[in-house]
């Protein structure tokens, strides 16, 4: 099927295919599909997915997209980036939000760390090392004899994939164990989440 006959385009995971690693590609291939269907659409500056547009994409130069095809856009996360590039590029799109509908298991605990104006690999390997040190005194003060230490379960979330890969190897580098979980992961190609199991399941802290 050629690109002219394209009526619906479904972009899954918007904020993925819209992050730097991906917008240039995927506003490309928007633009081949308007193209291919007779009303070409104008070329944006990168600026345009950065939460503060400079500019090149001031109130007064922004120029809205009409695509000539019909798009359903989902996603869990809306980052400013990508809120920024929607409202200023495409402000005809219905919006529905469902903000109750994504919910942490009841096993999980989320937590948040400040950056101190750093190195913020290091702020959250701090975190993480604090999270373990406060298992080892719970269990000082509830466990007799000796016994290894039951240390939390952690996960820690990047908003690019190759942040997730970069601070894994930061943690490797400072002994710290993990596994970097993204699209092109080993266990997300063969559709496995044992990885997680120890996530989901009650009975620890996590």
């Amino acid at each position: 099927m050629s690109l002219e006959n394209v009526q619906w385009v479904v972009v899954d995971e918007t904020d993925v295919p819209f992050n730097p690693d991906f917008q240039e590609s995927t506003r490309m291939l928007l633009a081949d599909i308007a193209a291919a269907r007779g009303s070409p659409v104008p070329a944006i500056p990168p600026s345009a997915l950065s939460s503060t547009p400079d500019s090149e994409a001031t109130a007064t130069s922004i120029q809205s997209i009409s695509y000539p095809f019909n798009s359903l856009l989902t996603s869990a996360t809306i980052p400013t980036s990508l809120a920024t590039y929607l409202s200023n590029y495409q402000p005809s799109l219905i919006r529905l939000a469902s903000p109750r509908l994504h919910h942490l298991p009841p096993t999980l605990r989320a937590a948040r760390t400040l950056w101190t104006g750093g190195n913020k690999n290091a702020d959250v390997e701090r975190r993480i090392r604090r999270v373990w040190a406060e298992d080892a005194l719970v269990r000082s003060k509830t466990t007799t004899g000796p016994g290894p230490i039951k240390l939390s379960k952690l996960l820690v979330f990047c908003n690019k994939r190759s942040k997730v890969e970069q601070f894994a190897a930061f943690l490797d580098d400072h002994s710290i164990k993990c596994v970097a979980l993204t699209g092109g992961a080993e266990a997300c190609k063969r559709a496995s989440n044992h990885h997680l199991d120890g996530f989901l399941k009650t009975g620890g802290p996590l």
